[in-house]
């Protein structure tokens, strides 16, 4: 009976570290796109740290839904070949 146990248990704690790797690993990977998102914003299109900081809200001029198109594809494109 014990030795069930155990290995229920250790069975458990396998499915923990799995999820807990899984957390880490998508946070470290939306660190990252943010980042590159950022430093593509201000540093190839000139853009000012408020509009880089707002990128993922809704837009209300024509011009700012372009530059964010073009950011978002450049920081995809970029994601896709790291």
């Amino acid at each position: 009976m014990l030795l069930s146990h155990l290995r229920a248990s250790n069975f458990y704690l396998l499915e923990v570290y799995i999820f807990l790797k899984a957390v880490s690993t998508a946070l470290s990977a939306l660190s990252l796109s943010l980042l590159t998102q950022d430093k593509i914003c201000l540093n190839e299109f000139k853009q000012t740290n408020a509009f880089c900081g707002s990128i993922n809200k809704l837009m209300n001029s024509t011009a700012e839904q372009n530059a964010k198109n073009a950011i978002l594809a450049e920081s995809t494109t970029f994601g896709n070949y790291k």
